[in-house]
Parts: C-alpha cells; sequence; structure tokens
C-alpha cells in the first residue's frame, strides 16, 4: 500500500470512527459467528446418526430415530414440562423484582 492510500484511508478513518469501529469489530465477530454456526451445523448433522447402545460407538448412518424418541418418549417430555413451568413461575417474580427495585431509584 502506498503512503498516499495509507493517507487517505488514515484519513476516512479519522473523520468517519463508525466506520473506525466498524472494521475492529467485524473481523472477531464474523470469526465468533464462523465457529459458532459450524459447531451448530456439526450438532444438527450428528442428530441424525446414532449410538450403538453396547459399545457407544456413533454409527454414520442416516436415521431419523432420534427425533422419533425425541417426539415419543416421555422423558424429553418431562424435562420440557419442568423447564417451563419453572420459567413460567419465576418470570413473574423476576419481573416484580426488578420493576420494584427499578422504581426505588
Amino acid at each position: 500500500m502506498s503512503a498516499g492510500a495509507r493517507h487517505r484511508l488514515g484519513g476516512a478513518l479519522w473523520r468517519r470512527n463508525w466506520l473506525k469501529a466498524l472494521g475492529l469489530l467485524v473481523p472477531p465477530t464474523g470469526a465468533f459467528l464462523a465457529v459458532y454456526i459450524a459447531a451448530l451445523v456439526a450438532l444438527f448433522v450428528s442428530a441424525f446418526w446414532t449410538v450403538d447402545s453396547f459399545t457407544g460407538l456413533t454409527i454414520h448412518t442416516w436415521t431419523l430415530d432420534n427425533f422419533s424418541e425425541l417426539w415419543h418418549g416421555s422423558t424429553y417430555h418431562t424435562v420440557a414440562l419442568r423447564t417451563i413451568s419453572i420459567a413460567a413461575a419465576r418470570s413473574p417474580e423476576r419481573t416484580a423484582l426488578y420493576l420494584r427495585a427499578g422504581f426505588m431509584f
């Protein structure tokens, strides 16, 4: 990069602080999102594989058995019901506490 181009770029960044902030924040945010999305894709793909109950090894054949177990198994219904009920019970309590604390100041 020539000296003139560096001065023009420096001048543009000096006048536009938002552009400088954007240039600093986009690369790490993009890297984080790429890793995060790659992990979600890997998790989703592995949901279509099964685990051998005897050896504990992953069997790389495409099947919907995990999703069938998720919808028809009573364990997952119990866990979901407990999670939703605890969230529903705690939300009004936390809201009342935050509103009371907010109006104290």
